[in-house]
């Protein structure tokens, strides 16, 4: 397999996620999450899932550059439009949550970091990037993946099919495309929509401190010397760590690592 979308996995998860939003496919683009936001045709209306088979512009979180092999990665936007910026914050840790799980069900048990990085034997196997802006009294969403499906360009990360490999899985070659971009697509879309009450966010906390690997161990922060322990989640989906002193902190957009 040289190509990871052709018309006819295309034309399947649009099939299939038709009844949720509607979905676009560009060969190339400069970044999909950048389409969306900066377009004036999305203004409202159901989701827009955007598709493509290579960026020019792709970027991960701090301006990152996100590297991709024309056509055998994952490359999706997932355009909503929210009406307020209640628990927004939660977004990418619902995204993360969707992803984990995704994977997890086709065999691919993976860790899960703080906010929503998903590594696997400690190799980053998928990147989420989400970004807003506020367009009048609403706000417009971008939650962007990528996911090096069939090649990894860079050595820090695995591609999902060495990881099948490594996990000794073995997928439908004529289905899998298909139902695992839609069930992607589909998962986004239900854990996202968790983030718009008090209840559901609360779901979103309990599920994140119950699958992360970094509950309860010394990590290394950004914005500390010494290592600090993992407590979960606070209320605004902020990182909550001990220090060393034994005091409580939130942290907003740290880099997180493993303390060795």
């Amino acid at each position: 397999m040289t190509q990871l979308l052709d018309r006819g996995v295309i034309e399947g998860i649009s099939k299939i996620v038709s009844s949720k939003g509607r979905l676009l496919h560009f060969p190339l683009i400069h970044s999909t999450n950048h389409y969306f936001l900066e377009s004036d045709e999305f203004l409202e209306g159901p989701p827009i899932f955007i598709l493509a088979d290579s960026q020019t512009e792709g970027h991960g979180r701090r301006g990152r550059v996100w590297l991709d092999q024309p056509g055998s990665s994952l490359l999706l936007t997932v355009g909503l439009f929210r009406n307020s910026a209640d628990f927004i914050t939660w977004i990418p840790l619902a995204v993360g949550l969707a992803l984990y799980d995704v994977l997890e069900e086709i065999g691919v048990v993976t860790d899960l970091k703080w906010p929503n990085d998903l590594l696997f034997n400690r190799k980053k196997i998928c990147g989420i990037l989400c970004e807003s802006r506020q367009q009048g009294g609403s706000f417009k969403i971008a939650i962007g993946v990528g996911m090096n499906i069939l090649f990894s360009p860079d050595s820090s990360g695995i591609s999902l099919i060495e990881a099948l490999k490594q996990s000794s899985v073995h997928l439908d070659p004529k289905r899998w495309r298909v139902d695992f971009i839609s069930r992607v697509i589909l998962d986004i879309f239900k854990w996202v929509s968790l983030c718009e009450s008090n209840s559901g966010v609360e779901k979103i906390k309990l599920e994140w401190e119950r699958k992360s690997f970094l509950m309860n161990r010394r990590v290394r922060v950004s914005s500390q010397e010494n290592p600090v322990v993992v407590l979960g989640l606070d209320f605004e989906g902020a990182l909550k760590v001990q220090a060393e002193d034994g005091s409580v902190l939130a942290l907003h957009s740290d880099e997180v690592s493993l303390w060795v």
